[in-house]
């Protein structure tokens, strides 16, 4: 598709006709159509102008002779306002595919024919602040783009586009969704890039959309606003963080009160400071979490931090600055919250006759700008500096972003019933929280997204998708954590480095040593929330887990060292990650998060793996606090290594939002001595250069050249050495006939077998990986691989079609039959799906004859012979007389654009033949590199494994 711009002196021969034109300037915007267009608008050839943009368009109102392009398939208008911009569009022609907005000055949309067809409305109008007056002129739209920093407010209007299939917002200064929008169907593709919107949104609509519009729908019967934050004490161990909280609830002060351990959780209510919005009882509650200070604890206490809430870090100055680390605190907090927090800095033991705290409180505000509120000196023994910190909690809550967000008022109800069971009890079963919403008038689907969203915001802990773990919901969250602090703690644990027998629960749990007893039935469900947190692993033996945490500091001897050259059939793949600061537990939660490459050689700097599927090796290892090495192995190592890097890169961007990361390779060049260079390029740059079709870069510290693609995966340029997967599997089945009718070859084939089915499920794997990239933006709550095979129909408009979902496993992907379909769908429609079914059809080809005859890991319920005529059934739909209709050339800026298009047709289609999303039992799960798959039961072990069995001893 070609494009061309058209100006007063330009002339347009025949052949401009149904090119992309772009209208750069004209003398008015009435009259006839511009003689720049003449050529491809005469002799009833104006419907063959297909795109048109109208560049730095500078009238109030389009031109009529815009109305007589009816076969306008994309209008493209930059708006360009000396005095008012457009304020109305009614002269677009009578059907448009898609119109694009653009224009700092446009401030609101303007008004078109309430009969106007378009299908596609983006409005990239940074200036937009209102979607009004014109939005009730596209009640036939489809889809609805808004890419606006300004945008303030959405119309309730906006839940009458009852059409709309795809829903994506971009704006800065957004903060409420109207529940109207909850009235769209459950299957619209809503895309939310929103950072201001309330939490219990954004939690929500992370978690897919029926949870999101179910809460939007009972907010829009009878939502009430909430006056409610979280205030998280931290802080070393023994400076007074339980005293202080009894003091502020107006209690006795304690001598010799035990230390925490783990998180202790209160309430406290204060006043409304100054005039603020009417509340029932005029006061906020302020839900107070107690986190010990001890090391051994910090780890566990990530995971309740939360943005958006206020944090006491309290030091005692008898003993300095530096031995409380106030800094440090602020840092960590820093490092897992970002900059959405507020801290209150309280130096407590501050009587008259006590040390007056010396801290340089400018410089930690200059250091963390935005971040601390104030220094508050205070004694709990004596009240002390009390009620001043009272007033500042009070302000500094009002402040919260989340004040006043509504909640229905059954679901307040029941989240009130569950804080009041919580002082008396840890936890509830399943079934107990079911017939306490039923009593409150909330059905199973509104206490499931209640559920959810209580867990998110860290409320209770549910984990209702993992098998064994939903049937308890836990309200005291330090109830667990102690359990799991009594782990951490238990010394026959620590000295055999990290192992943890199971026969040894009951010493751990059983209620010795003054510790708080736990039944016996619940130390399954303790070792899997263990897992599930990254905590621990089960070791292949089945009685013993390993605690990453508690792993020896010394280094084992390892079956080779950095630096050493790889074998010649072997390649190499480093990456170096440095860090702005250390963060803390990042090598405990790589060693649990990669445990299926377990090989036994771990310590607290370093772990070192093996993939008998890829058929590498790697080493993680920490060369110093704020550097991470990765080095792998192999005849094709870049799919394990990609899936490494992965998720280092998730970890840091999920636990540590607030640091700085960055990723180099290293030169590989080395001095005659062996020495390597101490050159690196960044990963980043890299990637772009390769993007861009650039083939080498000079080290800046060596001067050598480098090869690209080299340096990213570790293989040589040449073409010869990095076959296509069609080529790889046909090496393949020639070493399985050579195994099968040689066996005077099967010793030597069985190894190179090995070795080039691993390089061809390495290449698999990363052509999945590119797909969920492709994806990154999209919607994650239905499958992504399926196979299409038209049925014979006699009907020009509809067909019959048999979808077919494939589990998501990355080595071996394959058909589930469960999942399967038969559709009777538009054949327009369809074909709107095939950009993307083309992306995808070459992994499932490739991975079926892997999955069948090239490895053990075969599915009994998966027919070969029917999943191959499948396969052959679609391929006829993309290469056949189906496709004959298809424009692959469908203009798009992106290239990408029609293979995300396709996705998104196909997954409308899919959730109108499966409302209720159960996908013949393939369930979703978010991997360690932050992708999300759907896996068949079979496949799902390999990530829910469910709850250990125990020796009877335990």
């Amino acid at each position: 598709m070609t494009s061309g711009m058209i100006g007063p002196s330009a002339a347009v021969s025949q052949q401009a006709a149904g090119r992309r034109v772009t209208l750069a300037s004209w003398s008015s915007a009435d009259g006839p159509i511009p003689r720049e267009l003449v050529g491809i608008t005469n002799h009833r050839r104006h419907e063959t102008v297909r795109e048109l943009r109208l560049a730095d368009y500078p009238f109030e109102r389009l031109p009529r002779w815009l109305s007589a392009l009816t076969g306008l398939e994309r209008l493209e208008i930059d708006v360009r306002s000396k005095a008012r911009p457009l304020a109305s569009l009614e002269n677009l022609p009578q059907s448009v595919g898609t119109l694009v907005l653009r224009g700092a000055d446009l401030k609101e949309l303007p008004a078109a024919r309430a009969s106007v067809g378009v299908r596609a409305l983006h409005l990239q109008a940074v200036g937009i602040e209102s979607l009004e007056p014109g939005l009730r002129s596209f009640s036939g739209l489809q889809e609805l783009v808004i890419e606006s920093p300004g945008l303030i407010r959405l119309p309730d209007e906006i839940g009458k586009l009852s059409s709309l299939r795809r829903l994506a917002i971009s704006s800065q200064r957004l903060q409420v969704l109207p529940p109207s929008i909850g009235l769209l169907s459950d299957s619209l593709d809503l895309e939310l890039h929103c950072p201001r919107l309330p939490d219990t949104v954004q939690v929500l609509a992370e978690r897919g959309i029926p949870e999101l519009f179910t809460y939007l729908r009972s907010i829009a019967a009878d939502g009430e606003p909430q006056y409610e934050a979280k205030v998280i004490l931290i802080g070393e161990g023994n400076v007074g963080k339980s005293c202080l909280i009894t003091a502020l609830q107006g209690g006795e002060f304690l001598e010799g009160r035990p230390t925490t351990h783990g998180i202790e959780v209160s309430s406290l209510d204060l006043p409304q400071p100054g005039p603020q919005p009417p509340t029932p009882n005029d006061s906020l509650r302020l839900n107070l979490g107690d986190f010990g200070g001890q090391e051994v604890y910090r780890i566990g206490h990530q995971f309740f931090y939360s943005s958006r809430s206020l944090y006491i870090l309290v030091w005692r100055p008898r003993e300095g600055r530096e031995e409380n680390a106030v800094e440090d605190w602020i840092r960590r907090v820093r490092l897992r919250m970002r900059d959405q927090v507020r801290i209150l800095i309280v130096s407590t033991h501050c009587d008259a006759d006590q040390r007056s705290p010396e801290l340089d409180l400018p410089h930690l505000q200059q250091k963390y700008p935005g971040i601390i509120a104030g220094q508050f000196a205070v004694d709990s023994r004596t009240g002390t500096g009390i009620e001043e910190l009272r007033a500042a909690l009070a302000q500094e809550a009002a402040r919260l972003p989340q004040m006043g967000e509504l909640v229905a008022r059954d679901w307040q109800v029941v989240r009130t019933r569950l804080q009041d069971l919580a002082a008396t009890r840890p936890f509830i079963s399943w079934k107990e929280y079911l017939d306490l919403c039923a009593d409150s008038q909330l059905g199973d689907a509104a206490a499931i997204t209640l559920a959810a969203l209580l867990h998110d915001l860290g409320r209770v802990i549910h984990f209702g998708g993992e098998s064994g773990l939903g049937d308890i919901v836990v309200l005291q969250p330090e109830w667990l954590t102690r359990a799991v602090g009594y782990v951490l703690e238990d010394a026959p644990t620590r000295e055999a480095d990290g192992v943890l027998s199971y026969n040894r629960l009951g010493q751990i749990w059983g209620g010795a040593q003054e510790r708080q007893a736990y039944s016996e039935l619940l130390y399954p469900y303790f070792l899997r929330l263990m897992e599930v947190f990254d905590f621990s692993y089960r070791l292949e033996e089945g009685d013993r887990a390993l605690v990453a945490q508690l792993v020896p500091f010394r280094r084992p001897e390892l079956p080779w060292r950095v630096g050493q050259r790889p074998p010649a059939s072997e390649h190499e793949a480093t990456l170096i990650c440095t860090f702005s600061e250390p963060p803390v537990g990042l090598m405990a939660w790589l060693t649990v998060r990669n445990h299926r490459y377990w090989t036994g050689s771990h310590w607290r700097r370093g772990v070192f793996l093996r993939s008998d599927e890829y058929g590498s090796s790697a080493l993680f290892e920490l060369t110093s606090d704020t550097e991470l090495r990765l080095t792998v192995r192999g005849p094709s190592p870049y799919m394990l290594f990609a899936l490494l890097r992965d998720s280092v890169a998730h970890l840091i961007d999920t636990r540590w939002p607030g640091l700085t990361r960055q990723f180099h390779i290293p030169c590989p060049t080395r001095s005659a001595t062996t020495t390597p260079c101490e050159g690196r390029f960044s990963l980043d740059s890299l990637e772009t250069f390769k993007r861009r079709g650039r083939g080498t870069i000079d080290c800046h510290t060596c001067a050598e050249t480098h090869d690209i693609i080299s340096l990213l995966t570790g293989f040589d340029p040449q073409p010869s050495s990095t076959p296509e997967m069609h080529q790889m599997l046909e090496r393949v089945e020639s070493l399985v006939s050579r195994t099968r009718d040689d066996t005077t070859q099967i010793m030597a084939a069985q190894h190179e077998l090995h070795t080039e089915l691993g390089r061809l499920r390495s290449e698999l794997g990363l052509k999945l990986l590119a797909v969920r990239r492709l994806l990154t933006n999209e919607m994650k709550d239905c499958p992504t691989l399926y196979s299409l095979a038209p049925r014979r129909s006699f009907n020009p408009l509809t067909a019959r079609y048999l979808l077919t979902l494939w589990c998501e496993e990355t080595g071996t992907p394959h058909p589930w039959p469960e999942a399967t379909y038969d559709l009777h769908a538009p054949r327009a429609l369809v074909k709107e799906t095939l950009p993307y079914l083309k992306v995808i059809l070459p992994i499932l080809e490739v991975g079926l004859p892997v999955l069948g005859r090239l490895t053990a890991d075969a599915v009994s319920e998966v027919d070969l012979k029917a999943a191959q005529e499948l396969l052959a059934s679609t391929r006829e739909l993309l290469h056949g007389r189906e496709d004959s209709a298809v424009d692959w050339a469908v203009p798009y800026d992106d290239p990408n654009e029609g293979p995300r298009r396709g996705f998104r047709t196909y997954r409308h289609i899919l959730l109108e033949r499966d409302p209720d999303r159960r996908f013949g039992g393939l369930t979703r799960r978010i991997t360690p590199t932050g992708d999300v798959v759907w896996l068949c039961r079979h496949h799902l072990l390999r990530y829910d494994p469910g709850l250990p069995t125990l020796p009877a001893s335990a």
